[in-house]
């Protein structure tokens, strides 16, 4: 029973190939598209930290952690958008933005920060 979760949505092609012997085997492949998939959760509170991407806006559902700051920026480390953030849903507009993979960073009043791998497709 092979099985295996997203975190990403996109489109992927998934494959199968079970075989008996070099000269003995099969499979099978078929495309999937995965919509809506949660795309990143804090390790250390997994069930109070949730963001998602869907179409153009990113999500961020904190669940009454405390953070004082937010920041995204490029696979590169270039800030594109940083705020002192108050409240436990944020919406975050990335249509200016090209697709791609991007880092969210939380900031404590602590210092510690939660970074979670974003994927924005146009």
């Amino acid at each position: 029973n092979p099985n295996h979760t997203f975190g990403f949505p996109g489109i992927y092609v998934v494959s199968l190939k079970a075989n008996q012997s070099s000269a003995c085997f099969n499979s099978y492949s078929k495309t999937i598209t995965v919509q809506n998939a949660l795309v990143g959760t804090n390790q250390l509170n997994e069930d109070k930290i949730k963001t998602w991407v869907s179409k153009d806006r990113l999500s961020i559902i904190l669940d009454g952690q405390k953070f004082k700051a937010l920041e995204v920026t490029s696979i590169l480390g270039q800030s594109i958008y940083n705020r002192t953030i108050n409240r436990d849903l944020i919406n975050v507009n990335l249509s200016q933005y090209s697709a791609g993979i991007y880092i969210l960073n939380l900031s404590d009043n602590n210092g510690n920060i939660s970074s979670f791998k974003i994927a924005y497709q146009k």
